[in-house]
């Protein structure tokens, strides 16, 4: 006997827009489309009914309205149940953990500007890309010295190097 594991929708939200889009072209002749605080109200669901609840929810939605945009007003959750998505809680290093003061609030401005901007960063490129920035910083800091850069960051020459992208082979060196 063969077992495949399938975890539940709850595990899968980046799965949600596909099945909404198969679910409304299965039940729907018109148009139909979501808003984004709609769609991110659908993938910040527990959905314990699995996929058929999903499923059910888009059918019903589109039997009363049968073309048009769905909003979040539209959505029809159990009563209680919150159709806007959880505030990501504040995220905040304590000054007693060694990190100064100002530099616990440059994070915290720090994280909310990634988090706002999520959508222009590529998926798990975030760190990658503050480093650079920093080792960017640092050069220019130290006048272009590499050496005196790598200092600034605590970090050797050649993790700035890395952080920069200068020790990677260039194209006419991969070629040989």
């Amino acid at each position: 006997m063969l077992t495949i594991h399938i975890p539940p929708l709850r595990e899968r939200r980046e799965d949600i827009p596909a099945l909404v889009e198969y679910f409304t072209g299965r039940y729907s002749d018109s148009p139909v489309g979501f808003t984004a605080a709609a769609m991110e109200a659908l993938k910040n669901r527990n959905w314990l009914g699995n996929v058929r609840e999903l499923e059910n929810m888009i059918r019903r939605l589109i039997l009363l309205r049968r073309s048009g945009t769905f909003d979040i007003g539209d959505l029809e959750f159990p009563e209680g149940e919150s159709v806007l998505p959880p505030e990501p809680a504040p995220v905040s290093v304590q000054a007693d953990e060694g990190i100064p003061t100002d530099l616990s609030e440059a994070l915290d401005h720090l994280w909310r500007a990634v988090r706002d901007s999520r959508d222009h960063i590529p998926a798990g490129k975030t760190c990658l890309w503050i480093e650079e920035e920093l080792a960017r910083r640092a050069m220019q800091e130290a006048s272009g010295n590499q050496v005196q850069a790598a200092k600034l960051l605590g970090v050797s020459r050649n993790t700035l190097r890395q952080r920069l992208g200068l020790n990677r082979p260039s194209e006419s060196q991969s070629e040989r």
